[in-house]
């Protein structure tokens, strides 16, 4: 049996999106999406079922990227600040993240609008740019620090045509373990509805599996003839994923 949810992603900290030329005072960043459908309706998803939408920190022109470590070089001129940022880069994070103590970002920044949209709002604040040439335009998502591996609540929301999972995430488990009298599918705890960081509207609890097989954000579940290995375990999580065993990893 599958469970199918959305999930918690984060990138690194900055992500290399196009490739730009200017020089003078000023720049206009212009970016595609490529889409030949129009949005249908104003929730940020396609009339093909494509959506995506991402919690932006800013977004920079930058002269060249290590390859290695994936930072800037050379010259940086950051081009959007988020407005929920209230001016404080250094502190500011999505909301989900504890560190750094600062402004949270809560609203996603769609990008399954048209092209005329999106390169409206990232040139709408005006920033100054010293002269050179830019080869990158990249986007900061994030700041981990502090130990954080994921925010507790999703900083991207994405999905394809036909795709039944939010962001193509599963979870896969045997039948047994949901029929374990402790396995349970959860839409409230202490008597209240779950909140969105605790999978609401319904979240899967299996304590006899390490809790990335509980997915948050249930979507549906699928019985299956074969198994087929989940998002984490198809990256070297432990198919099975018994605690008392410590089956963490794969390999």
């Amino acid at each position: 049996m599958m469970g199918t949810g959305f999930i918690s992603i984060v990138s690194t900290c900055a992500l290399a999106v196009a490739a730009t030329a200017c020089g003078g005072a000023s720049a206009k960043l212009a970016m595609a999406n490529n889409t030949p459908v129009a949005r249908a309706s104003g929730n940020g998803v396609l009339s093909d079922g494509t959506s995506l939408r991402l919690k932006i920190t800013a977004v920079y022109l930058a002269e060249d990227v290590d390859p290695t470590t994936m930072n800037n070089v050379g010259n940086t001129a950051m081009i959007w600040l988020n407005p929920e940022c209230q001016n404080d880069i250094e502190n500011c994070n999505p909301d989900g993240l504890v560190n750094p103590p600062g402004p949270r970002i809560k609203q996603y920044f769609d990008l399954s609008r048209s092209t005329a949209e999106v390169d409206a709002e990232l040139n709408s604040q005006g920033a100054p740019v010293d002269p050179g040439t830019y080869k990158y335009a990249r986007i900061e998502m994030c700041k981990v620090l502090g130990g954080e591996t994921q925010p507790s609540v999703p900083t991207m929301m994405w999905a394809g045509p036909g795709m039944s999972a939010e962001q193509g995430f599963t979870s896969n488990l045997p039948l047994e373990a949901l029929e374990a009298d402790e396995a349970i599918v959860a839409w409230e705890a202490d008597g209240e509805p779950l909140t969105p960081d605790h999978g609401w509207p319904l979240r899967l609890v299996v304590p006899s599996r390490y809790f990335w097989k509980s997915a948050k954000w249930l979507r549906g579940l699928e019985l299956r003839s074969t198994d087929e290995p989940g998002f984490w375990e198809r990256y070297g999580y432990h198919n099975d994923a018994d605690p008392w065993k410590e089956e963490r990893y794969g390999f």
